[in-house]
């Protein structure tokens, strides 16, 4: 039989491990105790706010790519050179990224809608 200790405010088992999570477990809580409507909205809200996060990271990769143009970061800091090259394979990576995660949010929210209307008729 495991004893459990407190910490702090913090209950842990013996093995020093945090038994629940009370920084997140409000939040579910809040999260479970809305209705239908409201959990939509709630999931909705965070589906956009990962669709604004990644135009604005490909915002920011093209503005990047731009401004190493602009002022010749290439020529003009040779020690640059390599962390230049680095970074325009990574933005390769970081362009698929987030277009997938754009297109997948954006069908996701499309099947979703679907699927509420249909619940509806």
């Amino acid at each position: 039989m495991k004893e459990e200790y407190v910490v702090g405010n913090i209950p842990n088992s013996e093995d020093g491990e945090i038994s629940k999570s009370f920084i997140l477990s409000g939040i579910f809580e809040k999260f479970e105790s809305l209705d239908t409507f409201s959990k939509l909205a709630v999931s909705l809200l965070l589906s956009k706010s990962v669709l604004v996060s990644s135009l604005i990271s490909l915002a920011f990769i093209f503005y990047g790519d731009y401004l190493v143009e602009r002022f010749n970061l290439e020529t003009r800091y040779p020690k640059l050179y390599q962390i230049i090259n680095l970074r325009k394979k990574f933005n390769r990576y970081y362009l698929i990224l987030n277009i997938s995660t754009i297109i997948i949010v954006i069908l996701a929210e499309v099947i979703f809608s679907i699927a509420i209307i249909n619940l509806n008729l």
